[in-house]
């Protein structure tokens, strides 16, 4: 994830903007744009309702079916989906549900496992997860993304890389090490992530 431009993005969402946390899990992707932004309205969406005592407080938990959301159209003024395309039979339907319920000139934000992934053995192989139906690349989130106008297209580490005090990753051992190295030589874009404008 560009980290800057996550944040540069998230901060020109307009006051008490309403921001849709798609496959939320355990809300640290809301508990970081919270961080950034308390004023959000945010709220978060799993398939999974026993995430709703995992989520921060601050938020409304849905549970629910990201392939058919029981929200209006234009709804949210942001949509976060942060590691759930992998895991989706049908990302188009998803893709295109999610924009149904995100606001004309609202944002898209979205990161999944880049497929150089599938080479690493060192504890972040995308075949680790066996939820894991496809990892994705550049081309296959823009084709994804072709009804969005895309502000953002790359390789990188992935979020939770980035802010490790809220993911709880571990700053030790071997395979954080290699990590780091990978990282400092520019070899570590294990994820594929997305800004993009809903302009129709």
């Amino acid at each position: 994830m560009n980290r800057a431009q996550f944040e540069q993005h998230l901060r020109s969402l307009p006051p008490k903007a309403k921001v849709l946390d798609a496959g939320c899990g355990t809300g640290h992707n809301s508990r970081y744009a919270l961080f950034l932004r308390p004023d959000l309205q945010i709220t978060c969406l799993d398939i999974d309702p026993s995430y709703k005592k995992e989520v921060p407080g601050e938020t409304a938990f849905v549970s629910g079916d990201v392939n058919r959301l029981k929200f209006k159209n234009e709804s949210f003024d942001a949509v976060l989906c942060f590691h759930l395309i992998e895991h989706l039979p049908s990302p188009h339907g998803a893709v295109r549900e999610m924009g149904r319920v995100l606001k004309k000139g609202g944002l898209f934000f979205a990161e999944a496992p880049n497929w150089v992934c599938t080479l690493l053995p060192i504890g972040t192989n995308f075949w680790d997860d066996p939820t894991h139906l496809r990892p994705h690349s550049k081309a296959s989130f823009a084709e994804l993304f072709k009804d969005f106008a895309v502000q953002l297209l790359e390789t990188d580490e992935p979020i939770m890389f980035f802010i490790p005090s809220l993911y709880n990753i571990p700053q030790g051992g071997l395979t954080n090490l290699i990590r780091k190295l990978l990282s400092l030589l520019g070899l570590f874009r294990i994820a594929v992530f997305l800004i993009a404008k809903k302009t129709k």
